[in-house]
């Protein structure tokens, strides 16, 4: 009788081990599936960056700087102004269309993310365009401390706040981004730093 009970209360025992042991193998196979879009975006996010980057390090000669220089003709200002923002801003933005993808669990979502994203700094290209005009080194220089003192308000505060955030939008979140870094936008148009030849 005692040999009996002994061997039903090891099968009790090991009952909880047998019933652990799909939850363990639930969770190895499943890993890989919600890591794959993640390193898929962070890859097509970097690998896009350094192309434009190698891009922009190819036209450096052709670069017109200077706060008294005209702009280029509009298409080849704005394809320019385009691939440096894309250079600059996509590193910035890779965590968050990982963490898009992530949600999502696929991987196609992240060029639309991008997309949207990267249309808010075309779009800041075109007003950029519209409103600069030849200044002087006094202009160039109350621009630079108006975009310093930007940096030390509340809305910067915020707004840099939102762009760490999570987002599902690219559009919402590149303005987010935006709002936060005019005050460097500013300073580089004020500088004469963004003259794209």
């Amino acid at each position: 009788m005692s040999i009996v009970l002994e061997q039903h209360l090891g099968a009790d025992d090991r009952e909880p081990e047998r019933r652990a042991r799909p939850a363990r193998n639930h969770r190895a196979m499943t890993t890989p599936i919600y890591a794959a879009p993640r390193i898929t975006a962070l890859a097509v996010t970097l690998g896009l960056a350094a192309a434009c980057w190698i891009v922009v390090f190819s036209r450096t000669g052709a670069m017109d700087m200077g706060v008294a220089n005209r702009l280029d003709p509009f298409p080849v200002f704005l394809a320019g102004w385009a691939v440096m923002m894309a250079a600059m801003m996509l590193p910035g933005a890779a965590p968050a269309a990982a963490r898009r993808a992530e949600r999502s669990g696929r991987a196609r979502s992240v060029p639309v993310f991008l997309a949207g994203y990267l249309s808010v700094w075309t779009a800041i290209g075109v007003a950029v365009y519209a409103l600069d005009r030849p200044h002087s080194t006094g202009v160039a220089g109350a621009l630079a401390i108006a975009a310093g003192a930007y940096e030390l308000t509340p809305v910067k505060s915020y707004l840099r706040r939102r762009c760490q955030a999570e987002c599902h939008s690219g559009v919402l979140f590149g303005l987010y981004c935006a709002g936060s870094g005019v005050g460097l936008t500013v300073l580089l148009v004020a500088m004469g730093l963004m003259s794209i030849g």
